[in-house]
């Protein structure tokens, strides 16, 4: 928690320093103030005490699951079934490649009830990542850190504790989240991700460029958002490039943020 980083250096103390008078190691303190998690009652008695913060909270204050369950029921899982065209049209399409990219019988049928796509090329796509070892979940892009906009269901209600069907997938025995078609909402209106991107902590994107793409209105939807994509067109996707192309731009923009 910020409060704890501020009370400390208002008192001139190190991480160390405060770690010696409290007892609490330096991770642990660390930890604390960059707001990993609230201190347990019995840090946060020695937190009060050596920095002068009678109000700090611990995690006695958090409600557990149940508790919060009987106050507010939820429903984390409420998506409702995709629509089959843009699948039924990439199987039709397509099916020298799918033969190609050898997708799991499983994974494409969990796809195909699950995720949502704009296009048989968007669907091609997933099917390439399937291909190359990507599996299904559901998970909430929020509950994972992400909090540049708000992001929307179908009907344009805030998503709140419900999960999204994405894919699970590894580059470089790293693991890498992937949500299709995920809605957020600006101050400016709302804009639709082709793919939203979460590994090692960063946040990123890409979007697939069909015949209808404007680029003029590339740079202030990029502003908007806050994520420059990665861009791909579609014969990328028909000619199986996709993935490669893929690992390879989240390898540079992986290298360079860790730089």
């Amino acid at each position: 928690m910020k409060i704890i980083e501020l009370r400390r250096l208002d008192l001139n103390l190190s991480l160390a320093e405060l770690s010696a008078r409290t007892g609490i190691p330096k991770t642990v303190l660390w930890e604390l103030e960059r707001g990993c998690y609230l201190a347990d009652p019995g840090h946060a008695v020695k937190l009060r005490e050596t920095l002068g913060l009678p109000g700090l909270p611990d995690n006695s204050q958090l409600l557990s699951h149940r508790q919060r369950s009987r106050i507010c029921p939820t429903r984390p899982v409420d998506w409702p079934r995709p629509s089959q065209t843009s699948w039924q049209s990439m199987e039709r399409r397509f099916h020298y490649q799918l033969r190609r990219l050898a997708v799991p019988e499983a994974v494409l049928a969990w796809m195909k009830e699950c995720l949502t796509s704009d296009s048989p090329y968007e669907c091609l796509g997933l099917c390439g990542l399937a291909g190359d070892g990507a599996t299904g979940m559901f998970e909430n892009p929020h509950a994972c850190g992400y909090r540049r906009q708000a992001i929307l269901d179908r009907d344009g209600l805030a998503l709140g504790e419900r999960l999204l069907p994405g894919l699970r997938w590894r580059v470089d025995g790293e693991e890498c989240l992937l949500w299709p078609q995920v809605t957020t909402l600006t101050s400016l209106g709302t804009f639709r991700l082709d793919l939203l991107m979460a590994m090692q902590g960063h946040w990123m994107s890409s979007e697939l460029d069909g015949g209808t793409h404007l680029p003029e209105r590339d740079d202030f939807r990029d502003q908007v958002l806050g994520i420059k994509p990665f861009r791909f067109k579609n014969e990328d996707v028909k000619n199986l490039r996709f993935v490669e192309m893929l690992k390879k731009q989240l390898r540079i923009a992986l290298s360079l943020k860790a730089a």
